[in-house]
């Protein structure tokens, strides 16, 4: 339970990083939010739904919400890539 608590917490700081270099129209954070969405599809929604039970409808509410993120995060991100391209002042 401690490795698990430890990734959470690295993943949930990488994201927050990501989110700071967005606020800041960085190139670095929009790639860390990709790097962050791709993370959150592929490790926690599909290997969460992939261990899915009948009793444990919890994970499988994690997993669609971590899939749910990743996907918008591509979308956000890729329809406004151009606000990444501008230059800085």
């Amino acid at each position: 339970m401690i490795v698990i608590g430890v990734v959470v917490l690295l993943v949930g700081l990488a994201g927050m990083l990501a989110g700071l270099g967005i606020l800041w129209r960085e190139q670095w954070g929009r790639v860390l939010a990709f790097i962050i969405a791709v993370l959150s599809v592929m490790v926690g929604g599909l290997v969460s739904l992939i261990a899915y039970k009948q009793d444990a409808a919890g994970i499988a509410a994690f997993g669609a919400t971590e899939i749910l993120y990743g996907i918008l995060a591509f979308v956000v991100l890729i329809q406004n890539g151009a606000a990444f391209s501008r230059p800085r002042f």
